[in-house]
């Protein structure tokens, strides 16, 4: 059996340049080959080759297979081949196999055009060509830790008639050694902000343990970016955490250090809640863990339910997240008004709703089912998933929440839209603060996270906001919160539970019709439920009269079907889809009957005679599981997803002929990305482009066509690798 290494070899030594060169390339591909050495070989031998193109392929797949008693040959041609792309490939090889050798050359690169001694593509184009081999050899220098070639390296930033390459030259001396650092960190203190933004950006570059030797002298620095750079290299437990936590004098440095040092140190997080910043204040929250004293949990109780209807939206979203667990039924009331709040950001609403889902009590389904039907798209989504969330659970809570989801989905559930959802029944109201005895008792904590009772001190202490928010609120606030009583007692009315706040006119989001949007929205969301009555109301949405209803009902239900568990009606369905004018429907119907035993052969050529392509690629995946010898055909199609539904389930062992003769229409048909699917998705189609390169060996178009997908095929294996 011919290798397809021996194939693309015997390519190479066409007398064609275009074949040569995507011989070359694909090579490149061929990364685990039994004969590593007879390829190494030749692309040394095309390193040199007369063509351009050929040695600029050659040189880029070489940095796979070079080795060190190569690096003469690259040497030479990093000098004498005038191609830019050859010389920065060659720079890349010597600089892998980390050839001192080639040093000086870097050096010489980096610091000018040298044309005296290296040949270039253009005399006349003095930077282009040139630029990229700078830069090439300035990362090669780095990467092998020149120390010598710093004050070069320096002294390019300061040619007035050089290139800006400060985006280069920086990371790399940040990355040489502890020299190549102290001149970045000296150039951060530069006063032109955009070279300061450099040296910082580079500094995230370099090697943290190197960085950490620096620390010390960064952490008094006068600059906050300085200092915020240090954070990350300081023991949490310290008192140099502590203080850059509670004391630095910028608040983004405050956030960076309660954001590293907290997880390990609850004192920091404790304190950090009396921050002046709520911004600090704010992630001081989200890290705070539970269970905390009593003092404590009533100062955050008292504030928090300030700061839920105050607050800006960093720290409301963080007091409206932890409050259930704070104050626990108390919550309710003060979440559910901040919910109705169309003054407050939707982010803190939506903070609300999940935080009021979390408190798992029967005043938040209510809540959550009033909100069924708020002007706002979004809240209404968070609302039916907090409903899907506890019907999950067992229990009477979670069996009401079931028959509003089968409301919901069989349309039982009426939404008027100018309506608001009913007061919650318990808990404490924003107006009415958590009170202790006959007065109210208020609790600050102070910077260092001492809980002080405030009716035994002054009141005037720290202007921290959770400190002193407890005595009074600004005069106008006070005011408007008066005209909002004031007009709340003006719109009171008669509801089916308890007294309804009316709700002035809105823009509403979404869809118009909020029970269908909401039936779609909520077939959707309780794909996870294991829930008889919500299956029932799904199977019966499947001949809804309504498209999207439908369709939605029909997905599910294909979603559902596995391990031939169809049962008769749902099947019934799934036929009659087939004949819906919506193809995505018909496409829903045809992938549940492919995950069953009912796919019968009528059915099947239904579903390969539809005119949407989607339809017809599972109907085909369908079919070539029924007979394997069939796919050659498909494999063909002119629909690319049928081409790919053809070659989904073949084994390249036990179908190779057939395959064999699929991948051979492909050729003929000009079908090259499904050439470049065969060869990405199994090393062994590379044996069959053997044999079609062996059968196309006189027709060169042919021929460049399979080597060009072996080499994309890799490029897209290559590209997949760095994105993960």
């Amino acid at each position: 059996m011919t290798s397809l290494s021996k194939t693309l070899i015997k390519q190479y030594q066409s007398g064609n340049d275009v074949i040569r060169c995507a011989a070359v390339g694909a090579l490149e591909a061929l990364k685990n080959d039994d004969e590593p050495a007879k390829i190494r070989k030749c692309l040394l031998s095309a390193i040199r080759d007369e063509d351009p193109d050929v040695r600029v392929d050659a040189m880029s797949a070489l940095k796979h297979w070079a080795e060190p008693q190569d690096t003469d040959l690259v040497r030479e041609s990093l000098i004498e081949d005038p191609v830019r792309d050859v010389k920065v490939s060659a720079i890349e090889i010597l600089t892998n196999l980390a050839d001192t050798k080639s040093i000086p050359l870097f050096m010489q690169l980096a610091e000018a055009r040298n044309e005296e001694e290296f040949a270039w593509e253009d005399e006349t184009d003095v930077w282009d060509d040139w630029l990229d081999v700078q830069i090439a050899s300035i990362f090669a220098l780095s990467k092998l830790q020149v120390d010598d070639a710093i004050p070069l390296l320096l002294a390019l930033r300061d040619d007035e008639f050089g290139q800006e390459l400060d985006s280069h030259l920086l990371p790399a001396l940040a990355r040489m050694s502890s020299n190549g650092l102290a001149a970045v960190i000296e150039l951060g203190r530069d006063p032109e902000p955009k070279t300061r933004t450099a040296a910082l950006l580079a500094l995230k570059t370099c090697d943290p343990e190197l960085f950490r030797t620096l620390t010390p002298s960064l952490i008094d620095d006068e600059l906050a970016e300085f200092r915020l750079l240090a954070v990350p290299h300081i023991d949490p437990l310290s008192e140099t955490a502590s203080f850059l936590a509670l004391k630095d004098p910028d608040p983004v440095v405050r956030h960076a250090a309660v954001t590293q040092f907290g997880p390990n140190n609850q004192s920091i997080v404790q304190a950090a809640l009396a921050d002046e910043a709520e911004l600090v204040g704010a992630r001081a929250l989200e890290l705070l863990e539970l269970p905390i004293s009593d003092r404590l949990s009533d100062a955050l109780i008292n504030n928090g339910l300030i700061w839920l209807k105050r607050a800006s939206t960093p720290l409301a979203v963080a007091t409206a997240t932890i409050f259930p667990k704070i104050a626990g039924s108390g919550a309710v009331a003060p979440l559910a008004e901040v919910l109705e709040d169309e003054e407050r950001d939707l982010e803190i609403r939506i903070a609300a709703a999940k935080a009021l889902i979390s408190a798992r009590r029967v005043e938040t389904l209510d809540v959550l089912s009033a909100n069924l039907e708020n002007p706002s798209q979004q809240i209404r989504i968070v609302a039916l998933a907090g409903i899907t969330d506890i019907a999950a659970d067992s229990g009477e809570i979670a069996m009401q929440a079931v028959d509003l989801l089968v409301d919901v989905i069989s349309h039982k559930r009426q939404i008027p839209v100018q309506e608001k959802h009913p007061d919650a029944e318990a808990g404490m109201s924003l107006e009415a603060p958590k009170t202790e005895g006959e007065g109210r008792r208020t609790i600050r904590i102070s910077e260092d996270g001492e809980i002080i009772d405030t009716a035994e001190t002054s009141t005037n202490f720290s202007s921290s906001t959770l400190g002193n928010i407890e005595f009074s609120l600004p005069e106008q606030e006070q005011t408007a919160e008066s005209n909002r009583e004031q007009a709340d007692a003006s719109d009171e009315g008669d509801g089916v539970r308890g007294h309804r706040k009316k709700r002035r006119r809105v823009a509403v989001e979404g869809p118009d019709d909020f029970s269908e949007d909401l039936c779609v929205r909520a077939i959707e969301i309780t794909a996870q439920l294991d829930s008889e009555p919500i299956s029932k109301a799904i199977t019966k949405a499947a001949t809804s009269q309504s498209e999207i209803v439908r369709a939605a009902a029909i997905s599910r239900l294909a979603n559902l079907v596995e391990n031939n568990n169809m049962s008769k009606r749902i099947e019934q369905i799934m036929v009659a889809a087939l004949k819906d004018e919506n193809p995505i429907i018909r496409a829903s119907g045809a992938e549940a009957l492919k995950n069953s035993d009912k796919s019968t052969d009528t059915v099947l050529e239904h579903c390969l005679a539809d005119e949407d392509t989607l339809v017809r690629a599972i109907a085909v995946e369908i079919a070539v599981r029924k007979d394997p010898d069939c796919a050659a055909r498909y494999i063909a199609d002119g629909a690319g997803a049928v081409r790919i539904a053809a070659l989904k389930d073949l084994s390249w062992d036990e179908n190779r002929e057939v395959l064999l003769e699929g991948l051979r229409h492909c050729l003929s048909h000009g079908y090259r990305d499904t050439l470049i699917d065969a060869c990405f998705s199994n090393p062994k189609a590379q044996q069959i482009i053997v044999d079609l390169l062996n059968e196309n060996a006189d027709q060169p178009q042919n021929c460049l066509v399979l080597m060009n997908a072996i080499a994309q095929a890799d490029a897209k294996q290559t590209t997949l690798s760095l994105a993960a």
